[in-house]
């Protein structure tokens, strides 16, 4: 138990994400009261373990279900989305959710824009299709 706990504050010190959560005023506001120090490092953890789309899809998921409609109560296209960001089930700002998740900026606005683009399904990255005039005969 106290070679784990030992392990566990090696991996705290190491992690630039979890020091960031620490020591920023993220641990000190209202929405991340409620969040454990563990809780965090752990989620974290295994969400560096998961495969890059797979992580994709996971947090296409959790954004998904709190996502404002494509319409307006006038029926016009709304001009811009809002998402609620939670964690654990508790509604949590947008700089904690980068931190929990352990995913950048320019990477999560990647991700909501496919969504709204696509909904949810993987990404597709690199060559789509085969170009038939650049193969030689």
């Amino acid at each position: 138990m106290m070679m784990l706990m030992i392990q566990m504050i090696l991996h705290l010190v190491t992690m630039p994400n979890f020091r960031k959560y620490r020591n920023s005023d993220l641990s000190n506001r209202e929405s991340a009261k409620a969040l454990s120090a563990g809780k965090v490092f752990e989620h974290i953890l295994n969400v560096r373990e998961m495969e890059k789309n797979a992580k994709d899809i996971y947090l296409m998921g959790i954004l998904q279900d709190d996502r404002s409609s494509d319409v307006t109560k006038r029926g016009m296209k709304r001009q811009r989305n809002r998402y609620t960001f939670k964690f654990s089930g508790k509604v949590v700002s947008r700089t904690t959710f980068h931190v929990c998740y352990d995913i950048g900026r320019s990477a999560l606005k990647g991700i909501m824009s496919h969504m709204l683009e696509h909904g949810v399904v993987p990404r597709k990255h690199g060559k789509k299709f085969t170009r038939d005039h650049m193969i030689e005969k």
